[in-house]
């Protein structure tokens, strides 16, 4: 089997990135309209412009996390899986070993149903590989299957807050973190 190289989407990162700018822009103009009448605005103005401030704020960042994550290439090899970051120019091995395998997911949207492959690695990071954010996705999976990695099963999407999930698959010595302490109790 050959090494697969995924190709990402350049229309995904380009469109997060302007809508960063965007929100990005839209929160300075608010917290600019703060401090321009500062003398002759209320109460309520003041609510309505945090408010806004803090929701722009919430949706820049959600969107530039979201660019920087897109903006990533991997190389499938039989021993290893290398993530090229094209913002950064720097490469990033994963050896085998090191990976405790994958599994396959449907993220739900309001327009669509998109497929997505989560690699976990043992240090408790995550690759998630979107379907919208590659050309060549449908061949990622085979490609992991043939190469013997381990395939973990599907698991559901669970929302977790806004912009995060709850991954089944994850470490559970990071979320049971439970001893016992010489009084009886669990702490």
């Amino acid at each position: 089997m050959e090494d697969l190289k995924t190709y990402f989407n350049p229309f995904v990162p380009i469109g997060r990135f302007a809508f960063s700018i965007f929100f990005g822009f839209l929160t300075c103009f608010i917290i600019y309209l703060f401090f321009r009448d500062f003398e002759t605005n209320g109460f309520k103005e003041y609510c309505f412009i945090i408010l806004g401030a803090t929701t722009h704020a919430l949706l820049f960042r959600m969107f530039f996390k979201a660019f920087i994550t897109t903006t990533k290439n991997y190389l499938i090899t039989e021993q290893t899986v290398e993530e090229f970051n094209i913002l950064t120019q720097k490469t990033k091995t994963i050896y085998k070993a090191d990976i405790k395998g994958f599994s396959t997911s449907t993220v739900p949207y309001r327009i669509w149903n998109f497929k997505q492959v989560i690699i976990y690695v043992n240090d408790g990071t995550r690759i998630d590989i979107m379907q919208f954010a590659y050309f060549n996705f449908n061949k990622i999976k085979q490609t992991l299957v043939d190469k013997k990695y381990t395939y973990l099963g599907h698991e559901p999407y669970i929302w977790k807050w806004v912009n995060s999930r709850v991954y089944k698959y994850d470490d559970q010595k990071k979320t049971e973190h439970k001893s016992t302490n010489p009084m009886g109790g669990v702490s």
